[in-house]
């Protein structure tokens, strides 16, 4: 029998370092809100995930081992309109080893569309031409919906802006109106058949001044609460 002994012990001490290494990326990423990855680009154009946490499955519903085996899946899972765009930000990354970043439109398992930010850098190093990024996947999703009601309360601002110079417009031009109508009914002799029609367009001019009263309130978001007022104490 013929026996030999050899020394392991910094093989064995590496082993366990890398396993404690890979023990704290594990839990780092577990902590993360999002998603880790590690994603590659090979020279004949395929893309695929050599790694990616847990968070993929709270992300999209799919779960870590599927993306890896698999990139197709979650490629599917990109809204149509949003895939060339992807393919053309990563290439333009690659070309110029720029940090990648977009905000994709993805059909989730569970149904829901949601909005995923991606971020990505690209590793120096290319062996064999093959483009390596590290990055993370976020859900923006609540962010996107904060981002569009901005949008339409900034739109309906614009909308009360308007509407409240037209109404300030409009209400100089009915308060011409309503002098000159005061001044023509003092025109009229009693028992005059026009005088009817006279006050038909005081109350209309009346009820175009109501609705100029409400543009402005709308326009400075202000609610109608109508209430008697004295005058003459107002003034003094």
């Amino acid at each position: 029998v013929v026996q030999t002994v050899e020394d392991i012990t910094e093989r064995v001490r590496t082993e366990q370092a890398l396993v404690a290494s890979e023990e704290k990326l594990r839990h780092i990423a577990a902590a993360f809100p999002g998603a880790v990855y590690q994603f590659c680009l090979t020279p004949a154009g395929e893309m695929r995930f050599t790694y990616i946490s847990e968070g993929v499955r709270e992300l999209i519903g799919v779960s870590p081992d599927e993306a890896i085996a698999d990139f197709g899946v979650v490629w599917e899972m990109i809204v149509p309109e949003h895939r060339e765009l992807v393919n053309q930000s990563m290439t333009q990354s690659a070309m110029a080893n720029q940090p990648w970043r977009m905000d994709i439109r993805m059909n989730a398992r569970d149904g829901r569309q949601r909005w995923v930010r991606g971020t990505g850098y690209p590793e120096s190093e290319r062996p064999e031409g093959m483009i390596r990024w590290n990055g993370i996947f976020l859900d923006v999703t609540d962010l996107k919906e904060l981002e569009s009601n901005l949008l339409q309360a900034q739109k309906m601002e614009s909308v009360g802006r308007l509407a409240g110079g037209i109404a300030h417009d409009f209400n100089n031009i009915l308060t011409a109106i309503r002098g000159n109508v005061d001044l023509l009914l003092e025109t009229l002799a009693p028992g005059d058949e026009r005088t009817e029609e006279v006050h038909e367009i005081r109350d209309a001019a009346e009820r175009a001044s109501t609705l100029t009263r409400q543009l402005l309130a709308f326009s400075r978001k202000q609610f109608l609460q109508p209430r008697e007022l004295d005058l003459n104490a107002l003034v003094r």
